[in-house]
């Protein structure tokens, strides 16, 4: 029995950590049953991955992915791809002649995130196993649970690109540590092309990791095969994942997708990769110093031919940014956030890090090993400081630390558990574990204070997983479907409200709507934003904007408790608050609206 389980633990990992995903998923599943029964999508953008693959499933272009039901009749750009609507439509296409569309929407949008929760949980066992050790993968799967903003892309409703591409990433840092070169930068190749194809959120750390591919070959010429590998399935898997995925907006000159200019950017990036390997000089001076000018040679291209793209991605305007971008929570820093955020993003993260320290002065000191913990612990580092700057940054970063972890407990446990006092015996092996794993942050988070934003978000999401009922202080939220589903009651128009209530409106009722918060459509965006903020001196200004975009209804959202007094402030959406309606707006006063946090307005 002892040798039986002995064989699951160091060698039986894949089913392991099955075991690990079944258990875990159930549990989520189950503590989500009233969400998923109600198709309660949280995130404006899984609101809007829904939408977009009813509308592929219903007839649009594959190559097309205007949303239509915004900005009509020319529609709101959308930069995605459709390699994410690929197992969301099959699983909808499956399903639905057994239990209609509905339900099939319920069933895939709950297990698609799981799936990609198993896939990156493979990828990171396997990068563990091959950091840390056989044994390295328990504390890694464990850990991946506890990194609590990794794992919460991929709860069941989490149908955004998002878990993708951790998954993706986990699996380019396996091929990076795989001891069989070749294959090893085929899988990194792929996997980096993979992940770019659905989106550039993770262009930094998978940059990091295919520059220490090519440090990798400095170090030791016989690294060659991996990195001839590398560069060649990453131009050809982007070249690929361009022809199949790119739509038709994608194949301008834009910044912010896997348009041509990243995708001349990765098959330049490729060729070098693959002529270095081929040329692969003997002295690592020269190799070093042909990196040096490939890298350079690349960074010069980029700016020369592509000087749009040297600033920031999106190309929002100075206005929009202010209006919008600057204040989105995930752009801003960890450290602008509340205590209770702060550490639980980086608690995990540190350990990690420590992880990697101690695997470099305690672990085997040959080459291949230390190779291995660079090419994993310096992108995490950089994952670490970007958080920084934007905390949605903090899912890579979990999920790079994770290898980290568990070295962190595979080294450090067998000491504790052997030391001769009982005190570190006990304590000492607690305390390995509990913040190997990551137990520790969720242990303490819940006595760290939350910011007012963050308990507005906590009371929503508790609202949205009972759906059914209002929580203790009987406030409804206007994202239910309870509630966003009564306009259907009223007849097909357009609807002008805020861009965080667009996709939510259009997934559940047959309105149409201006625009969501998707920065191509940057104009709309500042428009909406402004008219909503206008102060009551320009209510000529903003009832001529709304006529422009020939809204019939405008709605704003009143989440208040009982008690709480309305917004003192003159911006319209304060003053419609308050009861202050201008000429221009009538309220549309019908019994079914009745003690409903929407207000709605008719246009005159």
């Amino acid at each position: 029995m002892l040798g039986l389980l002995r064989d699951v633990m160091e060698r039986r990992w894949v089913v392991g950590t099955m075991l690990v995903w079944m258990l875990f998923t159930s549990i989520v599943t189950a503590t989500n049953a009233v969400a998923i029964a109600t198709l309660n999508l949280r995130d404006t953008d899984d609101n809007l991955r829904l939408l977009q693959v009813r509308d592929w499933l219903a007839g649009q272009g594959w190559y097309d992915l205007r949303q239509y039901r915004m900005l009509s009749p020319e529609g709101a750009d959308i930069h995605w791809s459709r390699l994410v609507d690929l197992p969301l439509a099959g699983l909808i296409m499956l399903a639905e002649p057994f239990v209609g569309q509905d339900r099939a929407e319920m069933f895939a949008a709950t297990v698609v995130p799981l799936v990609a929760l198993l896939v990156t949980m493979l990828g990171v066992a396997l990068v563990a196993r091959r950091v840390a050790g056989p044994k390295g993968w328990q504390p890694a799967v464990v850990a991946m649970i506890f990194a609590s903003l990794a794992v919460a892309t991929f709860m069941p409703l989490r149908i955004d690109h998002h878990g993708w591409q951790l998954a993706c990433l986990a699996w380019v840092l396996a091929g990076a540590v795989d001891p069989q070169a070749r294959r090893g930068g085929i899988v990194a190749g792929l996997g980096t092309a993979a992940s770019l194809v659905i989106g550039l959120e993770l262009l930094v750390p998978l940059a990091l990791i295919g520059a220490g591919l090519v440090l990798g070959w400095v170090w030791r010429a016989e690294e060659s095969r991996r990195l001839a590998s590398y560069g060649a399935s990453l131009a050809g898997g982007c070249a690929i994942g361009f022809a199949l995925f790119a739509s038709e907006a994608n194949r301008a000159l834009l910044c912010d997708a896997l348009t041509p200019v990243w995708l001349s950017d990765m098959l330049l990036a490729g060729a070098a990769a693959f002529a270095l390997a081929w040329a692969s000089p003997a002295d690592w001076r020269r190799r070093l110093l042909m990196a040096g000018l490939a890298g350079v040679g690349i960074a010069v291209y980029h700016a020369l031919a592509f000087p749009q793209c040297l600033t920031r991605l999106e190309g929002v305007s100075a206005e929009v940014s202010a209006l919008w971008l600057d204040r989105v929570t995930e752009a801003r820093g960890v450290q602008t956030h509340s205590p209770r955020l702060a550490f639980v993003a980086l608690l995990p993260v540190g350990v990690g890090l420590a992880g990697y320290a101690v695997g470099w002065w305690l672990g085997p000191k040959d080459g291949d090993q230390r190779r291995r913990i660079l090419i994993v612990a310096l992108p995490a580092l950089v994952a670490t400081s970007l958080l920084f700057w934007q905390v949605r940054a903090g899912a890579a970063a979990q999920l790079l630390a994770i290898p980290g972890a568990a070295l962190f407990v595979t080294l450090l446990l067998p000491r504790t558990l052997a030391a001769g006092s009982a005190v570190v015996r006990i304590l000492g092996t607690y305390a390995v574990v509990v913040l190997g794993i990551g137990a520790l942050a969720p242990i303490l988070a819940h006595v760290l204070p939350m910011s007012a934003e963050e308990k507005t978000k906590e009371r929503t999401r508790t609202s949205l997983e009972t759906a059914g009922k209002t929580n203790g202080e009987g406030v409804l939220f206007c994202k239910e479907a309870r509630v966003m589903g009564l306009l259907n009651r009223i007849e097909p128009s357009t609807v002008f409200t805020h861009i965080d209530l667009a996709p939510r409106l259009l997934v559940l009722t047959h309105h149409d709507t201006i625009t969501g918060p998707y920065h191509r459509n940057d104009e709309a965006i500042g428009h909406v934003l402004s008219v909503l903020q206008s102060p009551s001196a320009e209510a000529e200004d903003a009832a001529r904007t709304v006529r422009h975009y020939g809204a019939d209804y405008l709605m704003i959202c009143d989440e208040r408790a009982p008690g709480d007094a309305p917004p003192a402030s003159d911006q319209l959406e304060a003053r419609l608050l308050r009861g202050e309606t201008p000429d221009w707006l009538e309220p549309v006063e019908e019994p079914f609206l009745e003690g409903l946090p929407i207000r709605v307005f008719a246009v005159r």
